[in-house]
């Protein structure tokens, strides 16, 4: 897009926000600015206000651009203060080198840019299922819910880090085919054992896919080492993901071990 067409975006979609009262319908209504204003750069560029509508704003831009095939080119300083930002499936979002992402004055534990898929019930295994196994098994009505090509998390009860009980052996698979209860599996598991007495499962993931995040700086506002300031702030989280991207983001004053986490997430 030219300097001036995102001027105009910009301008128009401010007066949207005016004109409905607030954020509610700004996304479609950006979305249709954005067919019209279309040429050979799919490319939308934000020029961040520096205030507190910027999130609003930004997010129904960001959302309507990725319905488009558009990518998403944040310049200047984006006041995130009222939360943080959604990425919805396929969202391309590159920040220019002074972009910054500023949710130091946020509430505790506030994401810059998250996304997030879903996963179905759990489906309890019937039978133990070894380390390097290419097939888990389930009743035959559970074993029905799930077709080739399905994304799988395997998971039990069992605890692979003695020093933190919480973390649990677990992985992602893809389903090769279904016949009865056995679940043929695409690679084997590699997580290690998963057995009937450690509350074995498996559930269907339907995760976020073909995110893009590039450049830029996100600044949080406290860090583990200052007592009494950290806030738990994060900077980049995608959990049940694909094919998701982050390069090059400059993570700053955010909690030491959530500046860039990517849980339960595929290549």
């Amino acid at each position: 897009m030219t300097a001036q067409s995102t001027t105009d975006l910009l301008t128009r979609a401010n007066q949207i926000r005016t004109e409905t009262g607030g954020f509610a319908n700004t996304a479609a209504r950006v979305g249709g600015l954005l067919r019209d204003m279309i040429d050979s750069q799919p490319v939308y560029s934000y020029k961040a206000t520096g205030n507190s509508t910027d999130q609003a704003l930004l997010q129904a831009a960001i959302t309507a651009a990725t319905t488009l095939g558009f990518t998403v080119y944040i310049n200047g300083t984006v006041n995130l203060s009222s939360g943080g930002l959604t990425l919805p499936n396929g969202a391309t979002v590159v920040m220019h080198q002074n972009a910054v992402l500023d949710i130091s004055g946020a509430a505790d534990a506030t994401c810059a840019l998250s996304a997030t898929g879903s996963e179905g019930a759990t489906l309890a295994l019937t039978a133990n299922a070894a380390k390097g196994a290419t097939s888990i098994s389930l009743s035959a009505p559970n074993a029905a819910t799930l077709a080739q090509g399905d994304l799988i998390r395997v998971c039990s009860n069992s605890v692979f880090d003695a020093s933190s009980t919480n973390s649990k052996i677990g992985e992602l698979v893809r389903v090769a085919s279904v016949s009865g209860t056995t679940v043929t599996l695409e690679t084997p598991l590699r997580g290690g054992a998963y057995n009937t007495a450690n509350s074995a499962t498996a559930s269907k993931v339907t995760p976020v896919r073909d995110i893009w995040v590039s450049g830029g700086k996100i600044l949080g506002g406290g860090t583990v080492t200052t007592v009494g300031v950290d806030k738990d702030h994060r900077g980049v989280q995608i959990f049940l993901g694909e094919r998701c991207v982050i390069d090059n983001v400059d993570v700053v004053w955010c909690s030491r071990n959530r500046n860039v986490v990517l849980f339960r997430t595929l290549e």
